[in-house]
């Protein structure tokens, strides 16, 4: 059975090729590019029946806050197996070790509820992301955070079932790497039901952004405006 996976992989090219490779596989991936972003991602899970049963880090990761991310996902999740993930090491040896690895049985993938959102949440300020994002895992919404298009990009690289694709992209439209609307033409391209909550302007951004309740109808400027 497929197992929930943790990937963390500072390398753009070799983290989306990873990712294709597990979810081909039938497991259910959540890439990160830092340990940091790790961390926060784990932070989000309350139970310990909620957690990745294992996490890959690309070994080139580690010597910058690697012992400790361990210390702290032993402490916490003691059933999660580290995997520590060599540089000249190809998919073959991460499949031979994952068959190997000893992991509790697998959840079954919660049904999609049409009144929850599946979002995809891109936002390069990271205390309003985390604050988004925390808010809208508390109200049982699935999120993955992004700081960045490219990363956003990475994220949607390794879904290859429509039925796995998040719901909504909340974004804001302009991006020191691109434009939100560019990104999210390509995203309805490959997964037509998608929809955009476009978030409000720097200017604009206040308190009322992380208490109001994005729906499927949301209303004018207190909101995010949905596209699609």
């Amino acid at each position: 059975m497929g197992m929930d996976i943790l990937l963390v992989e500072g390398d753009a090219r070799r983290r989306v090729a990873i990712g294709q490779h597990l979810t081909h596989c039938g497991h259910r991936v959540t890439i990160s590019n830092t340990i940091v972003e790790a961390q926060e991602i784990l932070d989000f899970i309350k139970y310990k029946v909620e957690a990745p049963n294992a996490v890959i880090v690309a070994e080139s990761l580690l010597p910058r806050g690697g012992a400790e991310f361990r210390a702290e996902l032993g402490a916490r999740f003691p059933a999660t197996n580290w995997i520590p993930l060599p540089h000249d090491r190809d998919l073959e040896w991460l499949a031979d070790w994952l068959e190997k690895v000893s992991v509790r049985p697998s959840r079954p993938a919660a049904p999609r509820k049409m009144s929850k959102l599946d979002v995809l949440l891109i936002e390069s300020d990271d205390r309003l992301r985390g604050a988004i994002a925390a808010r809208l895992t508390a109200r049982g919404e699935r999120v993955g955070a992004c700081r960045t298009l490219r990363e956003a990009s990475d994220a949607l690289a390794v879904i290859t079932d429509r039925a796995a694709a998040p719901l909504v992209i909340i974004s804001p439209v302009g991006f020191t790497e691109g434009d939100g609307i560019s990104f999210y033409m390509s995203a309805r391209r490959r997964f037509p039901d998608i929809r955009w909550l476009v978030s409000l302007p720097p200017s604009k951004r206040t308190a009322s952004v992380l208490t109001s309740s994005p729906s499927r109808s949301p209303t004018a400027e207190s909101s995010p405006q949905t596209r699609g």
